[in-house]
């Protein structure tokens, strides 16, 4: 388990030995409230790299383009990641279980990050455009699936 942590050093200090007991690493964020920033700034991230995933694959699929093509491009270059990675098992083999977070709670978090973008005085334009394919799936009642369900929802989203 990794811990995000904000507040005072000191504190953190004196409570870090009983975080060492069930926590990976632990990362000071900075002043009190950082740990819940940087967890929906990663989170956003994350989550955003996994709908473009899902999307590229939909794209090259719809292009007549054979995923696997498209895995072995990007697992050989510098657009890898885990994410993507997790996303595509999707379009390989038709699991949508390679990243178990639900697109409901896809779309809490980022709209928890909006909230925390606009807070800040950030212009969340890219997020924005992420967070309504969350709230798409959510319309079409798929809150319940997990991320890579994108893939599948994408199909089905073609103009022709």
């Amino acid at each position: 388990m990794n811990l995000l942590i904000g507040g005072d050093a000191a504190d953190i200090d004196e409570v870090e030995p009983i975080l060492s007991v069930f926590s990976e690493n632990r990362f000071r964020a900075g002043p009190l409230g950082s740990g819940h920033t940087v967890k929906l700034v990663n989170n956003a991230l994350s989550l955003g790299h996994a709908a473009l995933a899902a999307e590229a694959a939909a794209t090259c699929e719809a292009a007549g383009v054979d995923p696997q093509v498209l895995y072995d491009i990007v697992t050989a270059g510098g657009a890898d990641s885990k994410m993507f990675r997790m996303v595509m098992p999707a379009a390989l083999e038709g699991r949508t279980d390679g990243l178990e977070f639900t697109l409901q709670n896809a779309r809490k978090d980022y709209g928890y990050y909006l909230k925390s973008a606009r807070d800040a005085g950030c212009v969340p334009m890219t997020t924005q455009a992420v967070h309504q394919l969350f709230e798409l799936a959510m319309a079409q009642g798929k809150g319940d699936e997990y991320v890579p369900y994108l893939y599948r929802l994408l199909q089905g989203w073609r103009t022709k």
